[in-house]
């Protein structure tokens, strides 16, 4: 929702200190620091606002504790971190299909079709590994010594022929290329089905564009192979951020899924919740603000307006260009 700044900096709300204005020099600070700790909240609830920060710092009196708080509301955000499954390829629903395939052979006590899906939209975001010991552990069956092997090389053949970028996401990209953002991605797949993810997908290339405006020589991504805890733990963010240079408070999320959702809320990142994959089970918007998001979007279309609101300035040569 758009607001105009007017609404709260012309209208200010009687409080307590009202009353001590003229026994009480602090009256005006306290009213001030009141103004601008309400202006955050509106701005974490996903108001945005026709006005910039600026203009509302001009209209209170600033103490350098309110100047301290406005700084701290419009920090700049100076860094994107994908996921990559389910947010920038739509590729969660040919995983879950050989899943699918798979489980009622190898543990038929799971249940029906419709159970196991159950169980697979629990399981979303979690690596293969993970997924396939869970779900035995639920069984009275035992799975094949290579049912990962196995599972991992049907989806990947089946990626490489058939993977697909997610709507919109390739215009966002080229948007963020242009601007100049810095972006990452954190993914709790492995490097080598990073690769797969990439190259099929046809946005490897994109993505080369966008670490080339940012003066580096290739993206950086992170995945589960660098870390012994991957998501939900934060570790992998926790090691982006380290790497990167970055503090939580400068990037913004991508996330689909509540595992992953639960690690970058953890490493206390600000996400953005994607429900645009076809695997997205109906009310899972509820389990990821639930779960810690900031926003949720529907489609790429969205972002740039939630970059906007999330505090990232435009970069005004590439506007006027």
């Amino acid at each position: 929702m758009t607001l105009p700044l007017q609404c709260i900096t012309l209208e200010r709300v009687k409080s307590p200190t009202d009353s001590l204005a003229s026994k009480n020099p602090r009256s005006d600070l306290l009213q001030n620091v009141g103004i601008a700790f309400q202006f955050s909240a509106l701005i974490n609830k996903g108001y945005h606002f026709l006005w910039p920060l600026n203009a509302l710092r001009d209209k209170v009196s600033c103490s350098s504790r309110v100047s301290a708080i406005f700084s701290r509301i419009g920090a700049r955000m100076k860094q994107l971190i994908f996921d990559c499954d389910g947010v920038l390829v739509d590729s969660e629903i040919i995983a879950d299909g050989v899943l699918k395939e798979k489980l009622p052979v190898w543990l038929p006590d799971l249940g029906s079709e419709e159970q196991i899906e159950h169980e697979l939209d629990r399981c979303l975001g979690m690596i293969t590994r993970d997924i396939l010991l869970d779900l035995e552990a639920r069984s009275q069956h035992t799975l094949p010594v290579d049912a990962l092997d196995q599972v991992r090389q049907l989806v990947d053949a089946r990626l490489g022929d058939s993977l697909k970028a997610m709507p919109g996401v390739r215009k966002t990209l080229e948007w963020i290329r242009d601007q100049r953002l810095p972006l990452a991605i954190v993914s709790n797949s492995s490097e080598q089905r990073m690769k797969i993810n990439l190259e099929s997908s046809g946005l490897r290339g994109i993505l080369d564009e966008i670490a080339a405006a940012n003066g580096d020589e290739q993206l950086p991504i992170f995945t589960s192979d660098e870390v012994m805890n991957p998501k939900p733990a934060p570790d992998l963010y926790l090691l982006a951020l380290k790497t990167l240079g970055r503090s939580a408070e400068e990037c913004l999320v991508v996330e689909d899924s509540r595992t992953g959702m639960q690690a970058a809320v953890a490493a206390g990142l600000k996400v953005v919740g994607h429900l645009g994959a076809s695997h997205i089970p109906p009310g899972h918007a509820e389990v990821l603000r639930t779960t810690g998001a900031w926003q949720v979007m529907k489609h790429w279309d969205e972002f740039s307006r939630l970059c906007t609101d999330a505090g990232f300035v435009a970069n005004e040569e590439a506007v006027s260009q």
